[in-house]
């Protein structure tokens, strides 16, 4: 359950662990985030959603998005039809477990401090993918709590999303300011 503290919206019992996880297989990140309960929620296919927001003064200045899909598939593709049965009553939630998909870590991260930032290399905002150091893909805006989960579901959970939702239930009129340069803009980048 989310709690509020310090200008910050986080998770019950929050306490920073990322220095922890430097290094660590996926697997490994996974199993931390578990046992510490680095999490606001587990989605029903042991995936978890963290969602991090911190303001200054009543602005957003950082933000950390991550989705870590369940690195242990084993019990779900063992019988994808019986655990969709289990919880939905057809098929349309074995999208993500076929056994045909990869197991990584999608993170939105958002942070107004210059130290941090570098012109093309760290931007404000960037989405990294996997545990690469170096990736980062700029991304024009931070992100709404709707967005993210929106993006999440729409991405990995498509035929349970198309089924039950639209675009319009996860719309959120909340917008911030393009923290892109003209440069930064002619790179490959996520604008939304």
């Amino acid at each position: 359950m989310p709690s509020s503290k310090n200008q910050a919206i986080v998770w019950d019992n929050y306490k920073n662990i990322s220095f922890t996880l430097k290094n660590q297989s996926y697997i490994d990140l996974y199993n931390e985030c578990i046992k510490e309960k680095a999490y606001n929620f587990i989605l029903l296919d042991g995936a978890i959603i963290q969602l991090m927001y911190e303001f200054e003064r009543g602005l957003l200045i950082k933000h950390r998005l991550a989705y870590y899909p369940s690195p242990n598939k084993e019990k779900f593709l063992d019988s994808p039809d019986d655990y969709d049965d289990l919880h939905f009553g057809d098929e349309l939630f074995s999208d993500i477990l076929n056994g045909k998909s990869i197991s990584f870590p999608i993170r939105f991260d958002f942070d107004t401090d210059e130290k941090k930032y570098v012109k093309n290399d760290h931007t404000y905002i960037h989405m990294t993918l996997g545990n690469f150091q170096n990736c980062r893909i700029p991304v024009s805006k931070p992100l709404s709590p709707n967005k993210f989960i929106s993006f999440i579901l729409r991405s990995f959970y498509f035929e349970r999303f198309i089924k039950y939702h639209t675009i319009d239930d996860f719309n959120c009129t909340y917008e911030e300011k393009s923290y892109l340069d003209l440069d930064e803009s002619k790179s490959i980048h996520i604008s939304h």
